[in-house]
This record gives C-alpha cells, structure tokens and sequence, in this order.
C-alpha cells in the first residue's frame, strides 16, 4: 500500500508540476527504501534461479529480477537518471547532516534546477577546495548579450556591404533625377 501512495504522489507531482530536486530526492529515498525491501524478499529466489542456471537446469532468463541497481530503478520512476537521483540525494543528506556547510545547497539546487553543479560544489566544499568558477548559465543576460555581440560582429560586413550598395544607389538615383531635371530645363530653353 505505501508504494501505491508513493506512485500516486509522483504521479500528480508530475502531472501538475516537475518536482524540485530536493523533493525529487526525498520522494527518490522513500522509494528506495522499498526497492531494497522487495530486493530483500527477492534475494533467495534470485540464489535458487542464479544456482538453477549455473547448473544448466534453467534456460532463457536471467536470475536477477529486478532490472539495474536500486538507484537507476528509483531515478527511472522519478523520470531521472540514476546518478542525477544519487547527486540530489547526496546533496539533500549533506544538508540535513551539517546545514551550516551545506544548507544553502539544497534551495541552490532547487532554485537553479541544477544538480550537478551543486553536487560538484558540495564535494569541493567537503574537500576544503574554493569553488571552481561557474560558467554563465544559459538564461543570463550577459551571456545572450555576449553572444549576440559574437553574432552581430559576424553581419558587421554585411551590414557595411549593405549601406555601401544603399549609399551607391542613392547617388545613381540622385545622378539620374539631375540628369532628367536638367534636360527638361535644357529643352525648355530651347523652345
């Protein structure tokens, strides 16, 4: 009954919205906790099937039962990868152990939605590192004006070319009304 509850809670989470990491990752250990339960209860079947093959009694499938380590079965009902599970809850267990150092992380990664980077700056804080510098995440400012910047220098040419043949045309155009202007006058004069 409780994982059918657990299911349900995933379910309307991610029908409503996508989980933050640190929900993911609490939601992630409950379920792990019943995975390694069922894994438990498995165990002495798995034993007899893996010994049935072993010994050529058994053809066809398998011994195990359960596909892939707990943490790739639990990150594939959360609709993430096992390690992406495994970093968020790591970092949301450094967190409850030692807030001090490691609080922050936790609304960090639920801010940004990124776990990795935040997994990475847990572990360079529990090595006493300095943090590594940060790329620009893809949603600044500055980095879009940067790279529309790249881009524009490339058009710069274009642009030149562009007003040089505008430029160009204007003083044909300007060149032709004068001549036309002119001849009319020149006619005029004439009669």
């Amino acid at each position: 009954m409780p994982e059918e509850m657990l299911r349900a809670e995933r379910d309307e989470n991610a029908a409503r919205l996508d989980l933050r990491p640190s929900e993911m990752a609490a939601l992630g250990m409950r379920l792990e906790k019943i995975e390694k339960r069922k894994d438990a209860e498995r165990l002495p079947e798995v034993r007899r099937k893996a010994g049935l093959k072993r010994q050529g009694q058994l053809d066809g499938e398998s011994p195990s039962s359960s596909k892939g380590p707990v943490r790739d079965r639990v990150g594939s009902v959360l609709g993430v990868s096992g390690s992406v599970y495994e970093k968020a809850k790591q970092v949301v267990e450094a967190a409850e152990r030692d807030p001090e150092v490691y609080g922050d992380l936790v609304e960090t990664m639920d801010d940004t939605g990124n776990v990795g980077g935040t997994h990475r700056e847990m572990k360079e804080r529990k090595a006493g590192k300095a943090p590594t510098q940060k790329r620009p995440r893809a949603s600044s400012v500055a980095h879009h004006v940067k790279r529309i910047s790249k881009l524009a220098a490339g058009y710069a040419p274009a642009i030149e070319e562009k007003e040089r043949v505008e430029s160009l045309w204007l003083g044909i155009w300007r060149h032709c009304h004068r001549f036309w202007r002119n001849r009319d006058l020149v006619a005029d004069q004439r009669a």
